[in-house]
């Protein structure tokens, strides 16, 4: 028989399947003998692991013909100096370089992969 997800009261379990809810005072077992002990201690136990996902990522570059473009004329500054009686010439000419580079990168993502940590932690719940 299909169940209807929104509506389970058509959905019920086998005739052979025995459902045992626990009791509700909390207590562990239910029962025991009288002649027998019991000690209950409780703890949360956590264990941690780390995913890791690989990517590799090989890059590469490729230069392309450079143009150098000469701006204007040449501009002379010529400087005297005092201390010792020389002259400094300074020329200037503005140019512009265009470099054309391309850029590529070759990404491959691998399988993730799971490491279960050796460390790991509880609490007690008794806080004994």
């Amino acid at each position: 028989m299909a169940c209807d997800l929104f509506d389970d009261s058509q959905c019920s379990p086998p005739d052979d399947c025995h459902h045992h809810p626990l009791p509700d005072d909390d207590s562990c077992p239910p029962s025991h003998p009288d002649d027998c002990s019991f000690d209950e201690f409780r703890r949360n136990i956590t264990q941690y692991a780390d995913i890791g996902l690989p990517v590799d990522i090989d890059p590469s570059a490729s230069v392309g013909r450079i143009v150098t473009e000469w701006l204007g004329d040449p501009v002379v500054v010529c400087r005297k100096d005092h201390c010792d009686n020389t002259c400094r010439i300074t020329i200037t000419q503005r140019v512009r370089v265009i470099i054309p580079v391309t850029y590529c990168v070759i990404t491959c993502v691998g399988d993730p992969d799971i490491d279960c940590c050796v460390r790991g932690s509880y609490d007690n719940e008794n806080n004994d």
